[in-house]
């Protein structure tokens, strides 16, 4: 039995645009999952394909396709479903995409499987060996996670990845916000790797580096400070997304470094405290903001910081503003992003109720096109702001500014990642043309 599976890109990350060469990448865990889930009995070739590093050839001969998508990547998913099912071959749909819009996709697919496929897939493989595919797959409600399963690496081209050893401990996040897309996907599940499994899987892993890729690693500070004490002997350097909270503990910032942590991403969003409480992120205190990176800067961790541009109270102002703000703080790599009311989610559901979504064509729902009518400011507007300010922030000028309260080794890496980030930018194109009708 052959076994193809696909990790389409939006255009913004596909080996084609030549934009992925110059910001690196990690190696996701998705279709390693899927291809370790395969049972022993079942005699499978399996073949992964990640259009980040390599563009899906759909001429591959295949008794099953395997593909999972984002919003932002649904369109080039369905696309590549289309191909294969022309064929003759049949698709099976899952992810995040598959899950909150199963209807839109069932279209393009021969089964949809929703949630996690620890569980349903084994099941659907049995099913379609014994002709008795099932239009969709479900997960169970006593679903857990953990069953001493490592992702099956060895069939992905790990040499093009910045950081190819890629792990994850824990699932969802405690927090909703109002347009995080796993509030809809996760629905305030968090879910936690056993101890013993996670400890044993990290050891596994060949490389110095590691990127875990929980969205939130310290949802539960405690499961999060024993792991930090247990990896300590592994002597590994890691980095991974944490919430600004984390500055409030600081035995857990104490084991974080020691443990080996050199970096954390974690989204600061906006620089105005009322917008961050109407979206359900009031955890978030602005005024604390530049104390958070001076303090994980005192343990050696340099910060990742991510702004969100387009909320409703958002003037042209906002830029100029966080430009000033970042630099101000010396936060090692600010990373900025447009709202974006990703189908499925509250903020979707809300601007559609308002008459504001401007288009339905997924693939502009990658947090750098403008797809919803701002109040304060005009999608062109907002669009070109951004673009201004990730010019100014990745000059090497401003990156100068930023980097000075860094640990010295890391400033290689921080100009590099900066300069790099600034190409890949101005790649980005605009979107002028928009329109209330699907695409």
């Amino acid at each position: 039995m052959k076994i193809v599976l696909v990790h389409p890109q939006n255009y913004l990350h596909s080996c084609k645009t030549g934009i992925y060469k110059y910001v690196g990448g990690y190696n996701p865990l998705t279709m390693p999952t899927l291809a370790s889930l395969v049972p022993a009995d079942i005699n499978a070739e399996v073949r992964i394909i990640n259009e980040m590093v390599e563009e899906a050839d759909t001429s591959l001969d295949a008794d099953l396709v395997g593909i999972t998508a984002i919003a932002g990547t649904a369109y080039r998913a369905y696309e590549i479903a289309d191909e294969f099912r022309r064929r003759g071959i049949p698709v099976v749909f899952g992810g995040i995409h598959a899950t909150l819009m199963q209807q839109e996709v069932s279209f393009h697919a021969d089964s949809v499987v929703t949630g996690f496929a620890e569980q349903s897939w084994p099941e659907l493989l049995r099913d379609f060996i014994n002709g008795g595919l099932k239009k969709t797959y479900y997960q169970r409600h006593d679903y857990v996670f953990a069953n001493n399963l490592v992702p099956k690496k060895d069939s992905v081209k790990t040499n093009p990845y910045m950081v190819a050893d890629t792990m994850e401990l824990t699932r969802g996040c405690p927090h909703s916000c109002e347009f995080c897309i796993l509030r809809g996907f996760m629905k305030g599940k968090y879910y936690k790797k056993p101890l013993r499994e996670a400890f044993e899987e990290a050891k596994s892993l060949n490389g110095k580096c590691v990127f875990f890729l929980d969205a939130n690693l310290i949802g539960d500070r405690e499961y999060a400070k024993e792991f930090f004490s247990k990896i300590v002997v592994l002597k590994k350097w890691w980095a991974g997304c944490v919430t600004s909270d984390v500055a409030e503990d600081e035995a857990l910032l104490k084991i974080m470094a020691e443990s080996g942590c050199k970096g954390v991403l974690m989204g600061f969003e906006t620089l105005c405290q009322d917008v961050l409480a109407g979206i359900g992120k009031s955890f978030n205190r602005v005024r604390r903001y530049k104390s958070i990176v001076k303090k994980l800067h005192k343990y050696g961790i340099a910060v990742h910081a991510c702004f969100v541009f387009g909320f409703d109270n958002d003037t042209p102002e906002v830029f100029r503003n966080t430009l000033s703000f970042v630099e101000e703080a010396k936060i090692d790599f600010p990373q900025y992003t447009l709202y974006t009311p990703f189908p499925g989610t509250p903020a979707y559901n809300k601007l559609l109720a308002q008459g504001r979504i401007l288009t339905k064509k997924w693939s502009l729902y990658n947090g750098q096109n403008c797809v919803f009518e701002p109040l304060l400011m005009s999608p062109q507007e907002l669009e070109q702001g951004i673009r201004a300010v990730q010019s100014k922030t990745y000059r090497l000028g401003s990156a100068l500014k930023r980097i000075n309260q860094s640990p010295l080794w890391l400033w290689p890496v921080l100009l590099i990642t900066n300069l790099n980030y600034q190409r890949y930018t101005a790649n980005i194109p605009l979107v002028r043309d928009y329109c209330k009708s699907p695409e």
